[in-house]
């Protein structure tokens, strides 16, 4: 019997190479909105970003070059009239998702904050099977903390908590350096 499987990323969007199963891989799907970030309910991310949903009550974003609101909070370029931490543009297409790998909780040095995006695959991977798995991440420019240990997991079932601290799962793919580049997209991949 097959499982499905699913991809928890840490950070923005990931392709993978020849065959993508990866579905909405570049967050182009979806309806573009200011506020995005205020939704209700987590299951209703996938109505502005179709298909991706959140594991955790942490409120992961959407940007996009379409809206044409320069004072929304999801528009971008950022042109200094909202609250955006950084100006970076799509790597592709007109949109992609933003997260906070890590945010020191308010009031104490025991908690973080941080957000996660999740997708189920277009077909379960195979046992044995070789893959190319890769994401692009970009630190954005008025982040207070640059961040390592990003990384992919490959879950067999889909993620949902109550929390919007750390999840305690091992990913199967983990980018160790610390990303501090504001320019550019820097790959993270395995074969």
């Amino acid at each position: 019997m097959r499982h499905a499987s699913f991809i928890i990323l840490l950070m923005l969007s990931m392709n993978a190479l020849s065959q993508n199963l990866v579905p909405n891989g570049s967050f182009e799907c979806g309806e573009d909105s200011c506020n995005a970030f205020q939704i209700p309910e987590n299951a209703q991310f996938s109505k502005y970003a179709c298909q991706w949903t959140c594991p955790t009550t942490g409120t992961s974003d959407i940007f996009s070059t379409q809206i044409p609101n320069y004072e929304c909070y999801a528009h971008m370029p950022y042109f200094g009239v909202n609250y955006h931490q950084g100006t970076q543009l799509p790597r592709t297409g007109n949109r992609f998702a933003g997260i906070y790998s890590y945010s020191k909780g308010l009031g104490s040095d025991t908690i973080s904050y941080r957000e996660y995006l999740q997708v189920k695959l277009n077909k379960a991977l195979v046992p044995g099977e070789k893959y190319c798995t890769e994401m692009y991440v970009s630190l954005a420019e008025n982040a207070f903390y640059a961040a390592n240990n990003l990384g992919i997991r490959f879950n067999v079932e889909e993620t949902h908590v109550s929390t919007y601290t750390y999840l305690d799962f091992v990913p199967q793919i983990l980018e160790k350096n610390i990303i501090k580049d504001t320019s550019q997209w820097v790959k993270i991949g395995a074969m």
